[in-house]
């Protein structure tokens, strides 16, 4: 008979074989949660914007006609520059936001930073989308109260403009600056590459 001996109740010798060992059921999911998100918003939002921008020459350029008496028409032409402009700076920050994405999910140390600056930059950017938009609103607002086939209306649509883009731009901002405010979650980031 041969002495076999008993084999043993797990493959690692110390403590110490775990560190050398890559578990990915080990990591935190956290990451790729939210770059992905970051990915589909920055992709999705960079094509919108542009889009956006493009979208005034896009219709003159397949022939398409403006009556600049249409009521409503001149404050939209008036403010369309600004429109352009800030369209073009948000798909530039919907860029970054796909940048910030990736370096998450590949966990890399630079999404931390690139993250906190994309989220104040797109604050600030949401500020300007609600003042340009909300005083372009207020102007086709009064253009329209001086036409006589448009029923008379309150005058809500200025401020309820300033509200909605203030607050659907800074949503993800803010939870980013939070998330990545945390101890725990800075913490974790210094230990990527």
């Amino acid at each position: 008979m041969t002495d076999v001996s008993p084999t043993p109740a797990h493959p690692f010798t110390s403590p110490t074989d775990l560190d050398d060992i890559d578990r990915p059921e080990m990591r935190s999911s956290w990451p790729t949660a939210i770059g992905t998100i970051a990915i589909v918003f920055g992709a999705l939002g960079a094509l919108g914007w542009l889009y956006s921008g493009a979208s005034p020459f896009l219709f003159k350029w397949f022939g398409g006609t403006v009556d600049e008496n249409e009521p409503g028409m001149k404050a939209a032409l008036a403010w369309q520059t600004w429109s352009v402009l800030l369209s073009l700076l948000a798909a530039a920050l919907a860029v970054l936001l796909l940048v910030v994405g990736v370096r998450l999910v590949r966990r890399r140390r630079r999404a931390l930073r690139a993250g906190i600056g994309w989220a104040i930059l797109r604050m600030l950017l949401a500020v300007a989308h609600a003042a340009v938009f909300a005083q372009m609103a207020q102007q086709q607002f009064a253009e329209m109260q001086n036409d006589p086939n448009i029923a008379p209306m309150r005058n809500i649509v200025g401020p309820a403009t300033a509200i909605f883009w203030i607050v659907w731009g800074c949503a993800l901002p803010i939870f980013l600056l939070i998330w990545f405010g945390r101890r725990k979650i800075k913490d974790e980031v210094t230990t990527w590459p």
